[in-house]
């Protein structure tokens, strides 16, 4: 008879680093029981899909829904109260301090040293910053002001300073990819530049001297060309700033977020800016939320932190989006799991900068997105700025649920792509051609280009001489195709790979059929990347199940910095 974990391999659930992992770290303790090497295998794999531990309690009850194999809806996995005992007897696995490969919780959660590590210090230093007055998060859609408020609270810290005769406070901004520090820079000035009601209640002279430039996390803590994942800052040689304000934190990973509150230097101020309702990071953690305490458990008696409450603001009145707005109503009704009334604003002639389009042919769909993407671009190709060029990616973006699949990102790249070049007679010189858009798919830090940064080619003359366009602190970086290493084409974008962006105008590409993918929160997300109209391309019954799908991502940090007092 065939191991339960033989069964998951039948199944395709782990990948071959799951088993290789979880039999090498088995093999050289000497643990041979078969529970410890699935729970092993079950932790690794968990990790892959953001994960930062396996609840084992959730995964014995339904293993078919984490991993998303129906293969396994008849799988009887180990009892929780037997398997767990088997675990805390193993060589391999340890309890809070420890120091072994995995590390089994109060709860039943099951972590990888590496990730217990990061959680028990973030949610250590999160606790002292907040005991001690200086840890901030302001939570909240597109258009709710987080920026605003952040400019005012450094208006007001600079103007304390004048008063006292002190030196001004260093400040530091940062995000985590290039666009969306691009995003807070512009954000500021905006701020600093808003007149009426919407102007900073300070001097002049105090406005000026906000701070604009922004700066990748990474790039801010200091990258290292041995090895990315350790940074020139850290606890022992801290960040020179007195505030440190880290925007579209939804998208800063468990251990990203560890390095960098680690690297706030000890008296100084952290200030998170995000969204709670956005989609977690692409890789292990939903920080944000676990922060926000998001899930309605913090009032759960002894479960309150008084401390850390006083910290978060969440800001819910909309200067973007008014009761008239189908994107604002949209936005809210999908928080607040209602797929009726969605799709009621959808469909409804109530709102003309909403509409539903079920079209289930993808070469139909494309030739309807085609038109719209061809149109701007011949605009663009008339704009000779780099500038203006970078500025006109953001008038349409093209969303997608998923990367792979007919209606997927990929595939939609590919049939715009050939419709634009068969359309304009377009010829590419080794995949180059005037107006490409690009972006990147890995960080490179010799040139200060990281995921999710876009671009576009700047082709002059014939074409021999061409250039790809970045956005960079104080105006714009030509760099020659031959030095980029892995991109791709960005006609279209997943919902994951535009996050810290917005367009004036989106389409969002869904699947016809139903996926574990597709969620309340990739929904939100895809729709408050719209600015002024959306349009969505997929079918009622997608859009209503996708709405009662909710993202669960296992995690110990909430539970570790609500319960403290």
């Amino acid at each position: 008879m065939k191991s339960v974990m033989d069964q998951f391999m039948d199944a395709g659930v782990f990948r071959p680093i799951d088993e290789g992992f979880a039999r090498s770290v088995c093999r050289l303790s000497g643990e041979d029981r078969d529970e410890v090497v699935l729970a092993a295998a079950i932790v690794s794999n968990l990790a892959g899909q953001g994960h930062t531990c396996a609840d084992l309690n959730a995964v014995a009850k339904d293993g078919a829904r984490w991993f998303g194999a129906g293969s396994l809806e008849g799988l009887v996995l180990p009892e929780p109260g037997a398997w767990l005992e088997t675990l805390a007897s193993s060589p391999i696995v340890g309890s809070r301090e420890d120091y072994k490969p995995l590390i089994l919780d109060d709860h039943g959660r099951l972590y990888l040293f590496r990730y217990w590590e990061y959680q028990r210090r973030l949610a250590q230093r999160i606790m002292e910053m907040a005991h001690g007055s200086r840890f901030m998060v302001i939570s909240g859609g597109p258009g709710t002001g987080k920026t605003y408020m952040v400019a005012g609270i450094l208006a007001r810290l600079i103007q304390t300073a004048d008063e006292r005769r002190e030196d001004p406070p260093r400040v530091l901004l940062v995000a985590p990819t290039g666009k969306a520090a691009a995003r807070l820079r512009d954000s500021i000035v905006e701020a600093k530049r808003a007149t009426g009601d919407a102007a900073i209640e300070c001097e002049e002279s105090v406005i000026e001297r906000i701070p604009e430039e922004a700066f990748t996390v990474h790039r801010a803590l200091g990258w290292s060309s041995v090895d990315p994942t350790r940074f020139f800052h850290h606890a022992d040689n801290p960040l020179g700033a007195d505030v440190v304000v880290a925007d579209e934190a939804s998208m800063i990973d468990l251990a990203l977020m560890t390095k960098l509150v680690e690297a706030v230097p000890k008296e100084a101020r952290l200030i998170l800016i995000g969204d709670k309702d956005q989609l977690a990071s692409v890789e292990a953690g939903s920080v944000l939320g676990d922060i926000c305490n998001a899930g309605g458990r913090e009032g759960d008696g002894d479960r309150v932190n008084t401390e850390l409450s006083k910290s978060i603001v969440h800001l819910v009145h909309n200067y973007r989006f008014d009761e008239n707005s189908g994107i604002g109503n949209l936005a809210r009704a999908i928080n607040s799991r209602n797929p009726d009334e969605a799709l009621d604003i959808l469909q409804s002639d109530r709102f003309d900068d909403v509409e539903l389009i079920n079209t289930p042919n993808p070469a139909s769909l494309v030739r309807s997105i085609a038109n719209e993407v061809i149109g701007r671009r011949r605009a663009l190709l008339d704009e000779g700025d780099p500038a203006r060029r970078l500025a006109m990616l953001k008038d349409y973006g093209v969303l997608c649920g998923l990367r792979n699949g007919p209606m997927g990102a990929d595939e939609i790249n590919r049939l715009i792509e050939h419709e634009v070049l068969w359309r304009d007679r377009v010829r590419a010189r080794d995949g180059w051609y005037d107006g490409r858009p690009v972006m990147i798919t890995s960080n490179d830090y010799k040139l200060r280009l990281f995921n999710g940064d876009m671009g576009v080619l700047c082709a002059k003359g014939g074409g021999d001489d061409m250039g790809v366009a970045f956005e960079s602190q104080g105006g714009v970086r030509l760099i020659s195709p031959a030095r980029l290493g892995e991109l791709k084409t960005a006609f279209a974008l997943t919902v994951h790979k535009s996050q810290g962006s917005e367009f004036d105008h989106v389409a969002l590409v869904l699947p016809q059929k139903l996926s574990p993918v597709l969620t309340a929160e990739l929904l939100y997300t895809a729709v408050t990347r719209a600015k002024r109209s959306l349009t969505v391309y997929a079918a009622r019954e997608v859009v209503r199940e996708a709405i009662l799908t909710t993202v669960a991502r296992f995690s110990g940090l909430r539970d570790m910095i609500w319960s403290r007092q």
